[in-house]
């Protein structure tokens, strides 16, 4: 399989970060952990139905995809669907850690920086967000996002101050989490699966 850096469109590749300055998580001049979206889904997804755990505004694969979002912040749901409010969303208040009571299935579900804000002892802890969301995606579909790796990758100064911070204020939990632990999780529920870390943050997908 490619590597997920070449499935990059030059549109998301080259795409500044949101401020214009260098993403301390990723390296000088690398903006990809806030525009990442494999190229693979224009191909699976003719028709997407995209669903949105903790949403983040970025680019959809489809000029007129069918969007669910879901968190447990009632402002972050209400103001992401404002954002996006020409795609006519759905939002969802829920728990990621249990069932979501959704009757829909999708053909794409991102998660981008949500698993390093997840309580646990380490990723493999939250294995059951990708049980439960795999229960909603369609044969062929894709699970993508990124996280924050806490170890076994390289963390700048501006890096390692804010996973101090954000970890003693329980922001983060995401002290232990690894990529060998991130990839058990996907081989265990996707037939395959890509990782591709840059900086400390880990960019993946699982294909159902």
């Amino acid at each position: 399989m490619k590597a997920l850096d070449e499935d990059l469109n030059p549109v998301q590749r080259n795409r500044p970060t949101h401020d214009g300055a260098p993403d301390p998580l990723v390296g000088r001049g690398n903006s990809r952990a806030t525009t990442f979206v494999p190229n693979q889904l224009t191909q699976l997804l003719p028709v997407a139905r995209c669903l949105f755990p903790r949403p983040k505004v970025g680019q959809f694969p489809n000029p007129t995809p069918s969007i669910a979002l879901v968190d447990l912040n009632p402002n972050s749901l209400e103001y992401t669907a404002q954002r996006i409010h020409r795609y006519q969303p759905t939002t969802l208040f829920a728990d990621i850690f249990q069932p979501l009571p959704l009757e829909s299935t999708f053909d794409s579900i991102g998660i981008n920086y949500l698993l390093h804000c997840l309580p646990g002892n380490n990723i493999l802890s939250k294995s059951v967000v990708f049980r439960n969301l795999k229960a909603l995606l369609n044969d062929g579909g894709v699970i993508f996002g990124t996280t924050i790796l806490g170890q076994g990758v390289s963390h700048n100064f501006f890096a390692r101050k804010l996973m101090r911070t954000y970890n003693a204020k329980g922001i983060f939990d995401n002290t232990n989490d690894t990529r060998e632990d991130l990839e058990i999780i996907l081989k265990e529920h996707f037939r395959t699966y890509d990782i591709q870390i840059v900086g400390c943050v880990a960019f993946f997908a699982g294909w159902k």
